[in-house]
């Protein structure tokens, strides 16, 4: 369809990474990989800077999903190095470097990200970082706590079930390690709700 057209390979190189990203999301790797890696040809043919950053930060944030933290720091690092304000990408190898107890560099990836954040008026990313700013700092359950239902409340209003899921499995996890039990049976039981509610919506869309 875009052969006829002058820009057909940009617009080839949007539909690649579309599937690229679907492919993320039935956690299909290898295929989502492919498509990326040929949008990223597809940009590169156009001298398209800004749109191989983008594919450049979704391959980050899949080897991320993945836990492959080496191949998500390269990636994440190379858009930051472009995009000094990417807050996205600087989240993603914050939480990458906090998998890795590289407490320092994740620090100062997340007050940075969450400066950025702040002034762009993203709430979504605030919560992200203030959770993971908590994470980080190893802080108390209670004051944890605290933060991540604040992000869930942000994260259900906005219909991001697959955040919500995640968020209270963070909790479920620090109150099984506190052995508090009770609590963490809570969180782990409203985070398959959460579960059970982003596969409903997916199956309507």
């Amino acid at each position: 369809m875009f052969l006829a057209h002058p820009d057909y390979e940009r617009n080839v190189g949007f539909c690649e990474n579309l599937l690229g990203l679907a492919c993320i999301n039935l956690k299909e790797w290898s295929l989502a990989e492919e498509h990326f890696a040929a949008a990223m040809d597809k940009f590169q043919k156009v001298g398209e800077d800004k749109f191989i950053i983008m594919v450049r930060h979704n391959l980050g944030w899949m080897y991320s999903k993945q836990n492959l933290s080496s191949l998500a720091i390269r990636y994440l690092s190379e858009v930051i190095e472009k995009s000094p304000n990417h807050y996205k990408a600087m989240y993603a190898k914050a939480l990458e470097h906090y998998k890795l107890d590289e407490r320092d560099v994740a620090a100062e990836l997340i007050e940075n990200g969450l400066n950025i954040s702040k002034k762009l008026n993203q709430e979504e990313f605030i919560h992200r970082y203030l959770i993971l700013q908590e994470l980080n700092n190893a802080s108390p359950t209670q004051i944890l706590e605290t933060v991540v239902l604040a992000g869930i409340d942000y994260f259900e209003r906005e219909g991001l079930y697959e955040d919500v899921q995640e968020s209270y499995e963070t909790l479920g996890t620090k109150f099984y390690d506190d052995k508090n039990h009770h609590a963490a049976s809570k969180y782990f039981h409203l985070g398959l709700q959460a579960k059970r509610k982003f596969f409903e919506e997916g199956a309507l869309k």
